[in-house]
């Protein structure tokens, strides 16, 4: 009765699951076990063999997830790094996401939308004028590593404001205008993109004036009356200083009336800070350019022009006409002829405005009729004047063979030049041996970017020893040339002395699409292996060309930046290696194919003989028993011999060759006979 009381009275046991009474079943056995039995049971759990992977997994790895408070089954090392990555990958994006505004090149430059109006970027002083809304820059302008003459080619406007930079904190993600510059020592700055939309032109009805500080005007056909209304206005107005009027069809009437009110506006002493004027892909036509002249002639305050792929394109005496305004003009420092007919005419007339000129820095000649003689004189104005700023030459699409090249490049070295950027793509220019190339480009130390692709090149080694000593020069484009397979043992020695490697700034060499086979992609190689400190050359593309495929990617192992320099040489090393070992058996087969033919060929003469024999010949043969053995005179009088021992005669053949000897014998005493009663007749 007490016992019942205590058990009623106390706690009720706790009742044990299924899996719970299991697992201490198993626990009570493992510890009744002895330390023999357990050696033995861990002996063959090490040794245990299973059937597949799958199998393996369900002894080793039991998934008891489904059992609340077990753990889960443990990560090997294959899906930890597959985890890491991910995440790092995840985390990547989501820092790109606050900092880009659209999608940036290799080279960190930035791929601006179609629809952008106007680049509002800032921070970066603008020493031509103090704007309170920031400093314009036309295209062509390089602001920290952003060049924004390549990354805009199809964005409608060309002029572009610089505004004051965010901080990275401030982004919003739900905002579309981010950017961010090219990374350079310090880390990248992130800036704000604004896209304009199209911008009416303001007129104040009771001044008469324009009261836009920039006037976008860009492909929507505008009626002329607006032109010569927007003339009126700016004759009184002092506010605009952009005036962009891409893709209008406009003709050189509007346009030459706008430029003449603009001129008589100054005269009259309005202070109009006009500084940028586009008038790209219009009609325009001869009456525009003696306006523009005028007005370029009086202006201090036009800093870029644009006169670029005119429907009816400027003639080589247009251009000529137009210089000359220029000739007074201190202000100007874009000028942008793209796509029109000039030739020597007006680059004569630019040799003038350059031998003075202060102020110019971009120059682009693009789609003209440039051959090497205007070349020259562009290139004698620039070293003639010691006070020149032009930092960029751009005459792509032209007639420039070796000789404008030589020219040109002969003005990088000199102390004074600044030229930065030339670019004479898709020309005539065959070589690059005229004039003193090599001694040009070790000199200069301004020139960074040298753009001779799509050319008739074959050989570029003068440029490659004049980089041994240059400091300079970061890019260098020769892609679609017909550069040679023997032409790059100047890389290859390159690499051997690194005091030259010291003071190197080479980033890019492209020679896609080119005759570069093996023997030059061993050269790079070579170059690229001697490299043992750290390279500046961040990027080398043979891509397009005659190697073989293991030595471009042996090459492209040693540009890859995620890895150290140690391992990319030796996985570079094994690729030369198979590619020597491949080479080996290649030729180890042709020399087998060639023994092959030859045999071949000695067995088809040989056919050849025997069918092309005589009679006599297979008599003989028959009696030596050996084939075209007859043919050898030892042996044709030992077949003789034996015939006569056999048989008791001479053989068929013997006997016509010894009647022929006999008629050769008489035909000869004869001759003698005649030879001597001659000489007798003589003497």
């Amino acid at each position: 009765g007490g016992s019942e009381g205590h058990t009623a009275g106390g706690m009720a046991p706790i009742k044990k699951d299924a899996l719970q009474e299991v697992v201490a079943d198993r626990m009570a056995k493992q510890g009744n076990k002895t330390p023999k039995q357990l050696y033995v049971d861990e002996r063959n759990k090490k040794t245990k063999k299973v059937s597949s992977f799958a199998a393996w997994q369900k002894v080793e790895k039991v998934d008891l997830s489904y059992i609340p408070g077990r753990e889960k089954r443990k990560e090997d090392e294959r899906a930890v790094k597959l985890r890491l990555k991910k995440a790092r990958e995840a985390a990547e994006k989501k820092e790109r996401s606050q900092t880009d505004w659209t999608t940036t090149d290799e080279y960190g430059n930035l791929d601006v939308s179609v629809t952008a109006q106007c680049l509002e970027l800032t921070g970066v002083p603008d020493p031509s004028a103090d704007l309170n809304v920031g400093p314009i820059y036309p295209r062509g302008k390089r602001i920290h590593g952003i060049d924004l003459h390549d990354n805009l080619e199809n964005a409608n406007s060309k002029t572009f404001v610089i505004l004051q930079p965010k901080k990275r904190g401030e982004f919003n993600l739900a905002e579309q205008g981010r950017f961010r510059l090219a990374k350079t020592k310090d880390q990248p700055k992130p800036f704000t993109l604004v896209e304009r939309d199209f911008d009416a032109v303001v007129v104040n009805a009771q001044t008469g004036t324009i009261e836009n500080d920039c006037v976008y005007i860009n492909a929507c056909a505008i009626p002329d009356d607006e032109i010569f209304k927007m003339g009126r206005a700016l004759q009184r107005s002092s506010a605009p200083h952009t005036v962009d009027l891409y893709g209008n069809y406009l003709m050189d009437g509007p346009i030459s009336y706008m430029a003449d009110r603009v001129c008589e506006g100054i005269r009259q002493g309005r202070e109009l800070s006009l500084h940028s004027i586009s008038l790209s892909q219009n009609t325009l036509g001869p009456a525009t350019y003696p306006s523009l002249s005028t007005l370029m002639g009086i202006t201090t305050t036009l800093t870029s022009l644009n006169i670029s792929n005119a429907f009816d394109p400027m003639s080589d005496d247009d251009g000529a006409s137009l210089m000359r305004g220029l000739e007074l003009n201190n202000s100007l420092k874009h000028l942008d002829l793209t796509g029109n007919m000039l030739s020597q005419k007006f680059a004569w007339e630019l040799r003038t405005v350059l031998l003075t000129n202060t102020s110019l820095q971009t120059l682009k000649l693009d789609c003209n009729q440039i051959n090497d003689d205007a070349v020259f004189f562009v290139a004698e104005a620039l070293s003639k004047n010691k006070r020149s700023c032009v930092t960029r030459f751009s005459a792509t699409n032209n007639l420039i063979d070796h000789v404008g090249f030589g020219a040109l490049i002969e003005v990088c070295s000199k102390d004074h030049c600044q030229l930065r950027f030339i670019d004479l793509q898709n020309n005539k220019i065959s070589r690059c041996s005229s004039g003193s190339v090599t001694m040009s480009i070790s000199r200069t130390t301004s020139l960074e970017v040298l753009n001779i692709a799509q050319n008739r090149v074959s050989d570029i080694t003068e440029i490659g020893l004049g980089l041994y000593l240059n400091r300079s020069v970061k890019e260098l484009i020769c892609y679609d040339n017909n550069i040679a397979d023997d032409t790059m043992t100047w890389f290859a020695m390159w690499g051997k002395d690194k005091s030259n490697l010291l003071g190197s700034k080479l980033r890019n060499l492209d020679l896609r699409g080119n005759k570069i086979g093996d023997k030059a992609a061993l050269h790079l190689v070579m170059g690229l292996r001697h490299r043992k400190i750290k390279r500046t050359l961040n990027r080398l593309d043979i891509s397009d060309n005659l190697a073989d495929p293991l030595l471009v990617q042996a090459i492209a192992v040693f540009m890859d930046p995620k890895r150290p320099y140690k391992y990319n040489k030796m996985q570079a090393e094994k690729l030369v290696k198979q590619k020597r070992a491949n080479d080996k058996k290649y030729w180890k087969e042709r020399e087998w194919e060639a023994l092959q033919k030859k045999r071949k060929e000695a067995l088809d003469e040989a056919v050849r003989r025997l069918n092309s024999r005589t009679e006599d010949q297979v008599e003989l043969e028959v009696v030596v028993g050996a084939t075209l053995v007859s043919r050898i005179p030892v042996v044709k009088q030992i077949a003789s011999i034996t015939n006569q021992l056999r048989f008791g005669v001479k053989p068929n053949w013997q006997l016509q060759s010894e009647l022929i000897a006999q008629q050769k014998q008489r035909a000869a005493l004869d001759i003698a006979f005649r030879k001597s009663l001659i000489k007798g007749i003589k003497n």
